[in-house]
């Protein structure tokens, strides 16, 4: 039964109202929730609980005192929930005087008074019948519903339209995140709950289905707990409407799909994962039928065998490509996997390339079965060339002769310690090393090679050795007391080899005598010092530095007798302004080229900001083309700098005297002239406005909406006319034009919204694919969005001459980062330039239009240089041109303190 509601009916349509409720057994009641006393209650109430005159001062309190004990706290609870949810609905035992015990069904809603406030409620109570049998139904249904709610995440909700008021199921209040005392039953507390992205969509969908009277509605949206967790949630809802259409309650579930859209993305990732390992693998793959011919291959393995494409393998069999003299062994293979004798063959084999040639493969075709019958299928198989492993096995014994030669020709020494025993095995030629001799063996212990190593270097080679039983890898440089007294400089290179329990059980290496190495790196290093350069050796794996003597005090540093540096020392000093320039010098390297770089830096000992230029090579690189040592020079080159910056300003001052003379007289006439005419423009579109506001009356109402947008539009583009006045004389002022960090997407917005201006019906597509992640640019705003203007204008118009086009002209707009700038390029796929007009294409009074002045390019040229980047043409691979010029990055979004990588690529010193 609904709740009672407030009515308008007559007199006698109450009674007649009554009486029927009456006769269906249920008596009425009205309540003032804040004294708890009934303000009136039907004549047949009291009767329902066993009295037989009319009890005084009756109200909740005074019904639970007769209810039993057992159902008295639930119909208390019932009670306080209503007065938050503003329904009741409660069934509980009553114990008449009698002692009789008789089941009673409350039902009830709050009513709004005259003063807007809910402070009675109105209801029936009605026996129930057969209590105990209903309660005990009621519960297991209760039950079955709070289970069947939980196990598939759906939530009940009751929503009265017209108070706002919302009943929240256990597992809605769990969906949400939320305790029962959190959630008081109004709206606008559950509102805050939905994304603000959703919450105006799903408002939205929701009032449109009111406004259509539409019986369900279901949609989605997602919420935030409390806690902040995002989950997304399904609505399926119902609404029940008055006689006069108003919308008057909304009952429904929310499921929580949370988890089912992660399952269905996770899904969608997995398959695009497959099939981009497929494609992009490194290694050949290739699905075949059971008779070995193939479905599909990957680009890897077309390229491995001289094709153009994956395309022109599809339907190859096996034999086919394999070399003649391997045939007989892969018809025995193949037939052994289409039996399911085996599940899967490995080994070498050749196949011949489309030029006919031979390429040695290590392949692995493996049998696949259907997963209900177990029967074979098909096949799939991993292909890597093996050719240079071929060779490489064919040189390994040569290589190994050629090692032996090359160990005795460079007086290498080998050397072999069992670290269970402690007892090491020597070279003749690490005898030689050491002034042994050979027929001694050599060092038997780490102690015996300890007392040979020069005293000021032992506590570092012991340290060393140490530490190579935990990390594996050992590198050291140390002196050594040849037994004639001599003292040779050592460089070893060793490995600790494990056992299967991660247990060091062999240390082995080698040793070279690099005394005349040392010495000659101490005589350049004192030449080098004596022409003021400072010199620095960086070990990128260990983060460490080896620095000249005259290095440390151009970084501010107290100079270390051992030139002992690292690499933050170096880092930190530098400008944060210039470290991205700096990485990206360094990491732009290529081969044995060096890197040059010039920076700033703040002095440590006096907070001097100097300039340095650096200059460098990396010596030594691991297999991956990663350096591991670099060396390199550094000097003060301040007042270089200094005079190079000052001579820069000089030249700025003479252009912008040249730029004053050349266009002075033109541009004070050109403001002068313009805005006038736009003066004008603006005062008769706000009289037309204006008129059009006095007759709005008599003007449809779309036709007045349409002019207000058409007037709105108009003066919006008059303001950016006088903006770009303002631009235009700003850029002949000596201190230029204001800067200031914008995002570029909004400013390719504006750009495209205007360029499209009189091109609306062309047919050409402007497409913003600007990411919204780029950081801010530092620049200003008027003057980039005319240079967007220009590009967008040039190539819209273009495309609108050319005629009829086999594709759909486009003009797309896109960004990147490219280290501390950021790179935007204007496409289209328009008919191109010609490459008499490339060649000036940015030159003043330049142009392919007729009606063209040429200045449009130039100007843009002058803007985006103005701001410290560059613009430049190049033809569309797709047809058309591309425009591509650069921006610097705000400051605020320039690249950080970067991580120490073993690479070397963030810097040097």
């Amino acid at each position: 039964m609904p709740p009672v509601t407030h009515c308008s009916e007559s007199q006698p349509d109450r009674d007649a109202l009554s009486c029927a409720i009456e006769a269906a057994g249920l008596a009425t009641w009205r309540i003032d929730m804040t004294t708890d006393r009934a303000l009136d209650r039907s004549k047949h109430h009291d009767r329902l609980f066993g009295h037989a005159a009319r009890q005084p001062d009756w109200g909740f309190a005074a019904a639970a005192r007769q209810v039993i004990e057992d159902d008295r706290p639930a119909f208390l609870a019932a009670i306080d929930q209503a007065r938050t949810t503003g329904l009741l609905r409660s069934a509980a035992r009553i114990r008449w005087p009698d002692g009789s015990v008789h089941g009673l069904e409350f039902r009830g809603r709050m009513l709004r008074g005259a003063d807007g406030n809910e402070s009675v409620m109105a209801g029936t109570v009605g026996e129930a019948g057969d209590f105990p049998a209903i309660d005990v139904h009621l519960q297991e249904s209760a039950l079955r519903l709070r289970l069947a709610q939980t196990l598939s995440g759906i939530g009940l909700f009751e929503w009265d339209i017209a108070t706002g008021r919302i009943a929240w199921s256990e597992e809605m209040l769990r969906i949400y995140g939320m305790a029962r005392s959190e959630f008081d039953g109004r709206y606008e507390t559950w509102r805050p709950r939905v994304l603000p992205e959703d919450l105006s969509r799903l408002e939205a969908t929701v009032h449109e289905a009111l406004a259509r009277r539409d019986e369900s509605l279901r949609t989605d949206f997602r919420i935030r707990r409390p806690d902040g967790e995002v989950r997304e949630v399904e609505f399926v809802g119902a609404f029940t409407y008055g006689p006069d259409g108003t919308a008057l309650r909304g009952i429904g579930v929310n499921r929580d799909n949370t988890d089912a859209c992660r399952m269905i993305r996770a899904l969608r990732e997995s398959q695009a994962r497959d099939r981009a390992i497929f494609e992009q693998a490194a290694v050949g793959i290739v699905d075949a039928d059971l008779d070995g011919r193939w479905i599909r291959a990957n680009r890897r393995l077309a390229v491995m065998l001289g094709y153009d494409s994956a395309a022109d393998l599809a339907g190859t069999s096996w034999l086919d490509l394999t070399h003649p003299s391997d045939r007989a062994t892969g018809c025995e293979q193949l037939a052994a996997l289409r039996a399911g004798q085996v599940d899967y063959h490995t080994g070498d084999k050749r196949f011949l390339r489309k030029d006919g040639t031979a390429i040695w493969v290590s392949a692995t075709v493996s049998l696949i079965r259907t997963p209900d019958t177990g029967e074979p299928s098909s096949l799939t198989s991993v292909i890597i060339d093996a050719t240079d492993r071929k060779k490489s096995e064919a040189a390994l014994l040569e290589a190994e002769e050629r090692l032996r030669f090359a160990q005795e020709a460079a007086g290498a020494g080998l050397w072999n310690l069992d670290i269970a025993t402690g007892l090491a095995t020597c070279s003749e030629g690490y005898c030689h090393l050491y002034g042994l001799d050979p027929a001694s063996g050599g060092h038997h212990t780490i102690e015996d090679w300890l007392a040979q190593v020069h005293p000021a270097d032992r506590p570092r080679a012991r340290a060393e050795v140490e530490a190579s039983l935990a990390k594996g890898n050992y590198a050291c440089e140390y002196r050594i007391v040849r037994t004639d007294g001599t003292i040779r400089w050592l460089a070893a290179r060793g490995k600790t080899y494990l056992d299967e329990a991660s247990r060091p059980v062999r240390f082995t290496g080698l040793a070279v005598d690099v005394t005349a190495l040392r010495e000659a790196e101490l005589r350049l290093r004192t030449a080098i010092e004596g022409t003021g350069f400072a010199t620095w050796e960086r070990i990128v794996a260990e983060g460490t530095a080896l620095w000249s003597t005259n290095h440390f005090p151009l970084f501010g540093y107290p100079t270390d007798p051992g030139g002992r540096a690292s690499y933050e020392m170096w880092w930190n000093c530098i400008c944060p302004e210039d470290r991205a320039k700096v990485q990206a010098a360094v990491a732009s390297r290529q081969d044995s080229e060096r890197f040059d770089v010039v920076y700033r830096i703040r002095r440590v000992s006096d907070g001097a900001e100097r300039w340095m230029q650096t200059m460098g090579y990396a010596i030594d690189d691991d297999a991956e083309g990663h350096p591991r040592r670099m060396i390199g020079i550094t000097l003060d080159v301040t007042d270089r700098e200094v005079a190079r910056i000052r001579l820069h300003d000089l030249q700025n001052e003479l252009l912008h005297v040249s730029r004053l003379a050349d266009a002075g007289v033109m541009a004070s006439g050109l403001v002068h002239e313009v805005a006038q005419p736009l003066m004008a423009a603006t005062m008769a579109m706000q009289a037309a406005r204006l008129t059009a506001h006095r007759a709005a009356a008599l003007l449809p109402k779309d036709l007045h909406e349409g002019f207000e947008e058409a007037c709105g539009l108009v003066g919006d583009q008059l303001a950016r006319a006088v903006e770009i006045l303002e631009g235009l004389r700003a850029f002949i002022i000596p201190h230029g034009t204001t800067r200031s960090p914008e995002a570029l997407r909004p400013l390719v917005d504006d750009a495209c919204t205007v360029a499209m201006v009189g091109f609306g019906r062309s047919g050409t597509a402007v497409r913003n694919a600007v990411p919204e992640e780029l950081p801010n640019v530092l620049a200003n705003a008027v003057q980039i969005r005319q240079v967007l203007f220009n590009l967008l204008r040039n190539a819209i118009q273009a495309m609108a001459e050319q005629g009829t086009a086999l594709v759909e002209p486009t003009v797309t707009v896109t960004a990147d980062l490219q280290d501390a700038m950021v790179r935007v390029a204007v496409a289209d796929n328009g008919p191109g330039l010609a490459p008499e007009v490339a060649a000036q294409l940015f030159e003043p009074f330049v142009t392919t239009k007729p009606e063209g002045m040429g200045i449009g390019l130039s100007l843009c040229r002058s803007i985006v240089e103005s701001h410290g980047g560059s613009i430049c043409a190049e033809a569309n691979p797709g047809g058309g041109v591309v425009f591509r010029f650069t921006l610097p990055v705000a400051p605020c979004d320039e690249v950080p303190l970067p991580e120490q990588h073993e690479d070397g690529t963030d810097g040097s010193g």
